[in-house]
């Protein structure tokens, strides 16, 4: 078998992410499996779409 931290970074080179980041994801699989790639949280915005802009007269409208 091949060495764990070989195959890591190998994997984050290809994904062009911190090896760090390939080993928080090897943990948290060992503790939640393979749900924790489909349901992780995420930074930044929410999955969701904002209402529409409105126009005056309240309208709805695109910015």
């Amino acid at each position: 078998m091949a060495d764990p931290a070989t195959i890591v970074s190998e994997l984050a080179q290809r994904l062009d992410l911190d090896r760090t980041s390939i080993w928080a994801l090897c943990r948290r699989y060992e503790s939640v499996g393979v749900d924790v790639v489909l349901d992780a949280p995420r930074s930044g915005r929410p999955r969701e779409f904002s209402p529409p802009a409105t126009r005056r007269g309240g309208a709805p409208g695109v910015l």
